[in-house]
Formats: structure tokens, sequence, C-alpha cells
């Protein structure tokens, strides 16, 4: 018998939770709805959509960027390296037309 009463009070709290929930879940879901329904949160939420896509093409152009800065710094090193050990040679003669 306390089983059979532990276990009604049990579906009797859960249950009204159960709707308690259900009604405030749907009473905050329609205030969202009349949020988003309203122009200023339609023009904030593009704004943030248009920010969001200027960060990814940002970070896009910033890799490419650093990429070529590299390369550019690469071969910049080495074309002074070639140049300095030719004008080395050249000038202290190591090749047969000084």
């Amino acid at each position: 018998m306390l089983l059979l009463r532990l276990l009604l009070l049990l579906t009797t709290t859960t249950t009204y939770y159960y709707y308690y929930y259900y009604y405030y879940f749907y009473y905050y879901y329609y205030y969202l709805l009349l949020l988003l329904h309203t122009t200023t949160t339609y023009y904030l939420l593009l704004l943030l959509l248009l920010l969001q896509l200027l960060y990814y093409y940002y970070d896009y152009y910033y890799y490419y960027f650093y990429y070529y800065y590299y390369y550019y710094y690469y071969y910049y090193y080495y074309y002074y390296y070639y140049y300095y050990y030719y004008y080395y040679n050249n000038n202290n003669c190591y090749y047969y037309f000084c």
C-alpha cells in the first residue's frame, strides 16, 4: 500500500513538473518568436551573420597572406645568398673569368 502511494505521488509530481516546464517552454518560445519577428532583432541577426562571414574571410586571407609572406622571404633570402656568393667568388677570382 505504501509502495502504491509512493508510486502515485511520484507520477503526480512528475506530471505536474512536466506540464509546468512544458508551459514555460512554450511561453518563452512564444516570446522568442515575437522577438525574432521584430525588425531590430532581424537586422541584428543579419549583422551578426555578416560579421561571422567577414571573420571567416579575414581568417582565410590572413592565412594566405602569411603563406605568401613566408615564401617571399624564403626566395628573398636565397636570392641574396646566391648574389653574395657570386659576388664574393668574382671578387676573389675563384672563377676563370675575372
